[in-house]
């Protein structure tokens, strides 16, 4: 196995529901459930935007592989902009440079989708009084 057919990290995972996370390395895979991966819950690529496949080996260990040699890394990016439409409570998210690499792509789009979440509660919590 040569160094371009090794999946390089982060690793941007999709669930089924659109919803976008970040493993930045193997050890991070121990976060996943097993039952998702055999269920085939997620797609995902490699910070190339390259194609990899997660599976299950020896009935216990998760394991991330290249499906795919050629990348698309305008294919990560536009799945990450959706995930920010999807979890932003209606707010656009607009990233602070149109060529950013993925990575921080993705940590402007959770820092986003959280100060959502924390004005979100402030609200309630104001409502409430």
């Amino acid at each position: 196995m040569t160094a371009s057919d090794e999946v390089k990290y982060p690793v941007f995972l999709i669930d089924n529901d659109d919803y976008v996370s970040m493993l930045c390395s193997q050890a991070d895979i121990s976060s996943l459930e097993l039952i998702d991966v055999q269920s085939e819950e997620y797609s995902g690529w490699d910070t190339d935007g390259r194609s990899v496949a997660l599976s299950v080996k020896d009935g216990t260990h998760l394991v991330i592989d290249l499906n795919s040699t050629a990348g698309n890394p305008d294919r990560v990016r536009n799945a990450i902009l959706h995930y920010a439409a999807l979890a932003g409570g209606g707010r656009i998210f607009k990233p602070s440079r149109q060529d950013l690499p993925l990575q921080v792509l993705f940590d402007e789009v959770e820092l986003f989708i959280n100060e959502g979440r924390f004005f979100r509660r402030i609200k309630r919590f104001f409502k409430r009084e």
